[in-house]
């Protein structure tokens, strides 16, 4: 059996070839390759570092269909840098990005970290005209955690009118989630207590609570067009979460893909004795996954100018 800290290695060689793939989609996709610039701003000055953006701008006069990325983490952890890869690969492509932290729990609980993407995306549609982005054509990715924040916003599930320094924002245009939660109250603990932590209180005190806070319970017609992306051999979260939520999507007459990935999971999951881990692939980070993100966006959110 190959030791655990091998097979992290190993994770990290594997995700860097999966990204050069996932680059040659990119690269196919926008041509030879958009040229960029990135800055950092703040969608909320007063949440510090919690309210920053990496702000990724490609170079030329149109306006571009835009993403904001959400990383993952379990609500308790992880920042924007997860996602600078991914970001760079959209921005190669030829799409306006916007990659942003929020706050996390236990500090910062349901729907804290809910409404800090409500501000970021209020955020980019504001300032479009200076960051070339087309407001209406911007749409939301989120891994894990960040997936469950894309189908909440997605959803509606929070407050629009909320007090942001960019004042209010609609729905998005379109929203993609990898390996997301929709169900809380049928999601096992990921780690110690992350799904408590983010919630306020354990499952047994309140189920209802955890219904209340998850995104199956938010769906009704008239939502933004869904991708979901998930991976069979995901331990953490079931692939039925966002199976399910996509039957629910098309029950009230939403356009809601799912993408289902064989062998993909949670970065590591257990091994097939359950004696030890192995590496799995996230499910977005695979080149099937890039290809359908890319094929989404155009579709939703039309090509970018060359």
């Amino acid at each position: 059996m190959i030791p655990v800290v091998n097979r992290i290695r190993q994770s990290h060689e594997r995700s860097r070839a999966n990204r050069a793939v996932a680059m040659l989609f990119a690269v196919a996709w926008g041509g030879c390759g958009t040229p960029y610039r990135q800055t950092t701003e703040s969608y909320d000055p007063s949440l510090g570092d919690f309210g920053a953006v990496d702000v990724y701008q490609p170079e030329g006069p149109e306006l571009r269909p835009g993403v904001v990325l959400i990383h993952g983490g379990g609500w308790t952890s992880g920042s924007k840098g997860d996602l600078a890869g991914d970001a760079a690969q959209l921005a190669a492509a030829g799409y306006f990005v916007a990659n942003v932290n929020y706050r996390l729990s236990p500090a910062a609980q349901f729907p804290l970290p809910i409404q800090d993407v409500c501000c970021a995306l209020a955020f980019v549609r504001t300032h479009a005209s200076e960051l070339g982005v087309d407001p209406s054509r911007v749409a939301l990715l989120g891994y894990s955690a960040g997936g469950y924040l894309a189908e909440m916003v997605g959803l509606g599930a929070t407050d629009q009118r909320l007090d942001c320094p960019s004042g209010t924002t609609g729905l998005p245009a379109a929203v993609l989630a990898g390996d997301a939660p929709a169900d809380l109250l049928h999601l096992p603990s990921l780690g110690d207590g992350m799904v408590e932590a983010f919630v306020g209180m354990p499952q047994s005190t309140d189920p209802a609570l955890y219904t209340a806070d998850s995104p199956i319970s938010h769906v009704g017609p008239q939502v933004p067009p869904f991708l979901l992306i998930h991976g069979t051999g995901d331990l953490f979260v079931s692939w039925t979460q966002s199976a399910t939520l996509q039957r629910e999507l098309v029950a009230d007459g939403n356009s809601a893909s799912l993408l289902l990935l064989s062998g993909a999971g949670h970065v590591l999951n257990a091994g097939p004795d359950f004696g030890g881990l192995n590496y799995v692939e996230d499910a977005i980070d695979t080149p099937e996954g890039w290809s359908a993100i890319l094929q989404f966006l155009q579709q939703t959110l039309g090509a970018p100018p060359p």
